[in-house]
Order: structure tokens, then C-alpha cells, then sequence
């Protein structure tokens, strides 16, 4: 793992440093919407939690519901970016403060969904803010096409939460990645549900992908 490591250590210190610059930009106003690649943009509003959506000639695909808040002022700001219409929201995982808010994307017409694991989980536990997805999908890898966009979705497998899923725009080579990779901590050190083995196993599986840039969900939590 190690050597790696040392080949993609300039891949992963863009990445941190990206994911840094989105933190002080969400701290320091109450919303932050900044273009990261040619139709993607990174969506966050000041709590550490951030979203992305690609805006494409067929509509606009939305990750990381986080909660009804979040969402409302995300739908926002898409509509101040495109008249596309939204067609997708997608759920990382089963966490509920990174899975509510479904009700919003429901109501302007778009198509929630999440893995299998994640929706059934989601279906037998609906919080006070999360809406049962509308899809579930299953397996290792599904794509999603809009326009001339490929969305691809990865499941990893056992690492954290359930239905943990990777976001890759592989013509931009720009991925979105919840919790799993996050800069200057080790999550699964203050954060529970967390398989340190599989994550390593994941993490491996992420360098793969050879990405020239990682835009990473960060979640603002205060160490113990």
C-alpha cells in the first residue's frame, strides 16, 4: 500500500488541498457555490457539509441531500446557475445527516436514489427529515447518462455506513467521495461504523481510479 501511496501522493495532496479550499470558502459565508470543473459545482452552506451537482444539456444531477435546509438552498442556487430541469438526486450512503431532505428533490420533480443497502436501510428507518428514495440499484457499478455526461456510481463494499457510494465523472476526472478520504484526520478514529480494514481496502480502490482531482464531502465534526 505503501508504494501506492507514493505514486499518487500528488493526486491525493490536490485533492486534500481542494477539499480545504472549499471549507474556508463554505466558512466564510453562509452559502458557497464554486464551479470546479466545466458544469460541475461544489455546493456547500457554512456547517462543513457539502453537496455537488453537474449541470448537463439534459437536465442536472444532484449528490448529497444532507437535510431539508441544505437541500432548499442548493435547489436554489442550481435554478440561479441553469433552467435545467433536476433529474437526479443521489444518496451517498444511509447516514441521516447526509441522507435527509429527500422530500425537497421529490418535489421538484426529480428522481432520488440510492444503493440497495442504503435504501433498505433508509426504508426501515425514515427520520423525521428523510423520504424513503424513490430507486434503489444493486451491484458493484451503474452508470447514469444525461445528455453527454456518464455519471458513473461505485460501490465499494463493507467500509462505512451502508451503500456507501463513490462518484465518478470520468471525463472530467473529477469524483465526489463522502466521508471515506478527508483531510489533516483519520475519520474512523472519532466516528463510529467504520470497518478500518475494508476502508483501507476502499481507499486502495479509490487510487485506481486516477483521478487528477478528488472533490470530497467533508463533514464538520468537533474531535473529542
Amino acid at each position: 500500500m505503501k508504494n501506492t501511496f507514493e505514486k499518487t501522493g500528488i493526486s491525493l495532496l490536490l485533492a486534500f488541498l481542494l477539499a480545504l479550499c472549499s471549507v474556508i470558502a463554505g466558512n466564510a459565508q453562509s452559502k458557497s457555490v464554486e464551479e470546479i470543473a466545466k458544469g460541475v459545482y461544489s455546493f456547500g452552506t457554512g456547517h462543513g457539509y457539502y453537496s455537488m451537482f453537474i449541470v448537463t444539456t439534459h437536465g442536472v444531477i444532484a449528490i448529497e441531500s444532507i437535510n431539508s435546509e441544505h437541500s432548499t438552498a442548493m435547489v436554489k442556487a442550481i435554478k440561479e446557475i441553469t433552467d435545467q430541469p433536476i433529474k437526479f438526486l443521489l444518496h451517498s450512503h444511509n447516514h441521516w445527516d447526509h441522507a435527509s431532505g429527500g422530500k425537497v428533490w421529490q418535489a421538484e420533480g426529480a428522481k432520488t436514489i440510492a444503493h440497495a443497502e442504503a435504501y433498505t436501510w433508509m426504508k426501515a428507518n425514515v427520520g423525521q427529515d428523510m423520504a424513503v428514495p424513490d430507486k434503489s440499484w444493486s451491484g458493484d457499478r451503474k452508470d447514469i447518462v444525461l445528455g453527454e455526461t456518464t455519471l458513473e456510481m461505485h460501490y465499494l463494499g463493507m467500509n462505512h455506513g451502508l451503500g456507501m457510494t463513490v462518484f465518478l465523472l470520468p471525463k472530467e476526472r473529477v469524483a465526489y467521495i463522502a466521508d471515506l478520504i478527508t483531510p489533516n484526520r483519520v475519520l474512523f478514529s472519532i466516528v463510529p461504523d467504520f470497518n478500518v480494514r475494508e476502508t483501507e481496502r476502499s481507499i486502495e480502490e479509490i487510487i485506481k481510479l486516477d483521478l487528477i482531482r478528488l472533490f470530497i464531502h467533508i463533514t464538520k465534526r468537533k474531535m473529542p
